[in-house]
């Protein structure tokens, strides 16, 4: 194996790329407290910060994938009497053949127009069926009409349930979500707006019922539900209160955990606009919310209760403070002990009060087998026409493209990718060391090696090893990035890596090579975060993906600026006359490779914005990221990502515009 000196004492390598967004986000953070502070004085102040927020939120979700939120059919599919309230089994479509199971419990005994309450689901397997019993039993039992939705990917809705095997491509839940999830950010939309249309569709149901006050409506749920609740406080302006539960926090503090959050709860741009989850809120006053928490959950109490206290000072603003709660329970993530707070909410604010409140029987006179709409319990296997995200989005693709006027200049391009990369312009000291030169013996050749790290931005470290012959004169350079920086230098099988092979190749052609190692790849991977392998679903790659996107830098972007400014590093060793490097038109000569898919889309963005290489080879690369679109199946990863990408452009289109515009 080629040598590679170890950076220990030189610098904490392991922690940089987090420290970085750290830091990033402290600064936005401070800077949202300034206008926070400002915008919270007065009531106008909360109302144009919450239209602010509105439209952020619309355009970051690219809309709603709907006109008007009205079911394009309903059906009622079977009825069951509990005690006390009777259960009507419904399935309605949100948009065309994209089916909503839900069930609806309705009081046996409603007086004029009763409130209703819309129930979505947490990341539960059977979604509806469990959260019916849980939550809307005890709802109904106080005179509430409920309605408890399936949302994507879970109970009846399993969207790649296999009805021949019974088996899940996909599994159900937070891995479909994010499967799909990357899929809709590829076209600059999240799969949000689906939960959120689903859910929309859901109200207008229950207002075309002629048993509900259709100005009396609610919304709760926990987890993944008090996800869902937050989006429609933001979208549907017809609820008249709303409890999320088990999912708010504060930014400030949920950063600092490195936890994952799912693909329906990234806003692109989130942090960097300003906002946070007590935004939510701002958009909902002065409404009655209550903010529904547990001491003991991963999504931290400090910054429940931190956000609480902001809401709070919008609805004091709005003259409405005493309709800003919140409850929190000794426990951890789940329905326990918030089932009751959350009923008595809703019958302060929408039946006027609590002092009614009827305890459920102990034995309800259904169960789960009574709550199912379809005959073999999945769309997939009873209604296989039924669509998905998946056909969706692909239909939205297509319509996109046919509008898509081609890129004809690498300038185009530029211009395209500055804006979806969060490019700088501005490029500030790299401070590059060289360390430990040391030399070795190369099939006949002596290789001499040097240690390097450098910072391409503040906080943002980048490594490297440049191997060159040890007694050649002036060599062209070629900048190397491998999918785990020297990691690929291992021997496999007690053979040389692939990317030995090369670079040894590139030695005795006479060239340097210099394996560039972006930021948080490598030297520089992340450990002690999250555990496991960085790259699996809910990995620590994954997770700082996210977070980087809440702070307006993908980081796809990231690194494909850490391997364009390999060739301001080529400058500076040519400037400086640290090494001998060949050169033309007072420019270093510098190749650029990659070797894996990772990687070749991060040099192939560099190389778009950074004219000056001499050339571009990309081994092993990603197909073209229209696949991911129009094939069910797909290998992309979140941390893969650069949304937006193929409103205007896809990868074979930007490798042309090298090809064709050097």
């Amino acid at each position: 194996m080629l040598p590679c000196l170890s950076l220990t004492g030189w610098w904490n390598v392991s922690f940089s790329l987090p420290l970085f967004l750290l830091r990033r986000a402290e600064e936005h953070f401070e800077q949202a407290q300034v206008r926070w502070s400002q915008e919270v004085a007065d009531a106008s102040g909360v109302r144009a910060r919450a239209e602010r927020f509105r439209r952020f939120f619309l355009e970051t979700l690219g809309g709603l994938p709907g006109e008007a939120p009205q079911p394009l059919s309903v059906e009622w599919v079977g009825e069951v009497r509990g005690k006390g309230f009777i259960v009507r089994k419904v399935i309605y479509e949100s948009l065309p053949q994209f089916f909503v199971t839900a069930v609806l419990l309705v009081p046996e005994r409603v007086e004029g127009k009763a409130p209703a309450i819309l129930l979505v689901p947490g990341h539960f397997e059977w979604a509806k069926v469990d959260q019916a019993l849980t939550v809307g039993v005890p709802l109904a039992c106080n005179g509430f009409v409920v309605l408890a939705i399936d949302c994507l990917g879970q109970g009846e809705r399993k969207s790649y349930y296999d009805p021949q095997t019974g088996a899940e491509r996909i599994r159900w839940g937070t891995r479909e979500h994010d499967y799909d999830g990357v899929r809709c950010q590829l076209l600059g939309t999240s799969i949000a707006r689906y939960f959120i249309w689903d859910a929309m569709c859901g109200v207008s149901l229950l207002q075309s019922l002629p048993f509900v006050d259709g100005q009396r409506i609610g919304i709760t749920g926990i987890s993944g539900g008090g996800t869902q609740t937050c989006l429609m406080m933001v979208a549907e302006r017809r609820l008249a209160a709303a409890a999320p539960a088990c999912y708010v926090t504060g930014w400030e503090t949920y950063i600092n955990t490195f936890n994952p959050i799912d693909a329906e709860q990234v806003l692109p741009g989130l942090l960097a606009n300003g906002f946070d989850f007590h935004d939510y809120f701002v958009a909902f006053a002065p409404k009655p919310a209550m903010l529904v928490a547990t001491a003991y959950d991963f999504f931290p109490i400090e910054g429940a209760l931190r956000t609480y206290e902001r809401a709070r000072e919008a609805y004091r603003a709005l003259g409405a403070e005493e309709r800003m709660e919140h409850f929190v329970h000794l426990g951890g993530h789940s329905d326990e002990g918030l089932v009751e707070p959350r009923v008595r909410f809703f019958l302060r604010h929408l039946k006027g009060s609590d002092a009614g409140f009827v305890p459920p029987p102990a034995e309800v006179g259904i169960g789960r087998d009574d709550l199912w709409c379809l005959p073999h319990r999945q769309l997939r296997a009873d209604r296989p026409q039924s669509r998905r995200v998946f056909e969706v989005n692909r239909e939205l693709g297509e319509r996109l493209w046919a509008d898509r006027a081609p890129l004809r200049s690498r300038a185009q391009a530029q211009a395209l990718l500055r804006r979806l990369l969060a490019w700088r312009e501005e490029r500030p000291p790299l401070h590059p060391r060289l360390l430990g030169q040391s030399k070795v013996e190369v099939e006949g050749l002596e290789v001499a090696s040097w240690r390097i790290f450098l910072f391409t931005e503040p906080d943002a470290l980048v490594t490297g090893v440049l191997y060159r012959p040890a007694s050649a004169g002036p060599t062209p350079l070629v900048l190397l990035v491998l999918e785990d920086g020297v990691e690929d230098l291992r021997p496999r099988d007690k053979e040389p890596s692939p990317a030995e092979v090369y670079i040894r190749e590139q030695l005795k052609a006479g060239r340097a090579v210099l394996v560039w190692e972006p930021r948080g790849v490598g030297t520089t991977q992340v450990t002690g975060l999250g555990g496991g392998n960085p790259k699996d679903f809910y990995g620590i790659e994954h997770v700082l993906s996210t977070y980087a996107l809440l702070l307006g830098r993908p980081l796809v972007g990231l690194r494909a600026w850490d391997v364009a400014r390999g060739m301001d590093f080529a400058r500076w060793l040519l400037h400086h006359r640290a090494l001998p490097l060949a050169e033309a038109n007072g420019e270093p000569v510098v190749h650029l490779a990659a070797l894996g898919p990772t990687a070749s889309l991060h040099a192939l963005l560099a190389a778009v914005m950074e004219p000056a290489f001499a050339s571009v080879e990309l081994r092993e690369a990603l197909p073209p990221l229209s696949h991911v679109i129009m094939e069910e199946e797909h290998r992309l990863r979140p941390y893969q990502v650069l949304p937006g990408l193929l409103r205007s452009t896809d990868l074979p289109e930007l490798l042309r515009l090298l090809e064709t515009n050097p």
